[in-house]
């Protein structure tokens, strides 16, 4: 039904105030995107939420 997402891959975390993961952050991309970068770039932003959540 989805021919259109086909080659693409979804990279994705957990994050909310401490250790406790209540949403999921991630990245749509191609099937051949640089797996290792975009790894640490959405654990780094859901990182950063995480903090923000922990100050609120």
């Amino acid at each position: 039904p989805y021919q259109e997402l086909a080659s693409t891959s979804v990279v994705a975390t957990g994050y909310g105030p401490g250790d406790e993961a209540f949403a999921r952050l991630g990245v749509v991309g191609p099937t051949r995107m640089d797996y290792p970068g975009s790894m640490a770039a959405v654990r780094a932003v859901a990182r950063y939420v995480s903090r923000i959540l922990d100050e609120a």
